[in-house]
């Protein structure tokens, strides 16, 4: 039983980051599924860290953990509260924050997050911003 046999996707350029296809799968019944696909197109290294996530454990954004292009090294990925207190730390990319600090739920209000890596041509890049966390 094949679901694809003819497969076709066509993509519209809205932004110079970030392709829209449209999938149109027709099944083996004669059946047609129309689906959108955002893919985003990366010319160099970067990192992306969320603005906001929610570690209510409902398994929709739980962690924090920032998008790494092209990174060969994390130096540290570092979170402090507002008052400037270091409450996660780590070098390891795959590492992300649950939003507990000694065990505990942090309070919810927003957090300063600053990031040093090495992306794959030895360039040291340097990221900072902020962070909200929300439980809805």
């Amino acid at each position: 039983m094949g679901l694809q046999q003819s497969p076709n996707a066509k993509y519209t350029l809205l932004d110079p980051n970030k392709i829209n296809y449209t999938i149109t799968i027709k099944d083996s019944s004669g059946c047609v599924i129309n689906d959108k696909q955002e893919v985003w197109v990366f010319d160099k290294s970067d990192v992306f860290v969320p603005t906001a996530f929610s570690p209510n454990a409902d398994g929709a954004n739980d962690v924090l953990l920032p998008f790494y292009i092209n990174i060969a090294k994390l130096n540290y990925f570092r979170i402090y509260d507002r008052w400037g207190k270091l409450i996660f730390e780590t070098n390891d990319l795959k590492e992300s924050w649950n939003g507990l600090v000694n065990g505990k739920q942090a309070p919810l209000e927003t957090y300063a997050w600053t990031i040093a890596c090495v992306d794959a041509d030895g360039k040291l890049l340097l990221r900072k911003g902020m962070v909200t966390m929300i439980r809805d």
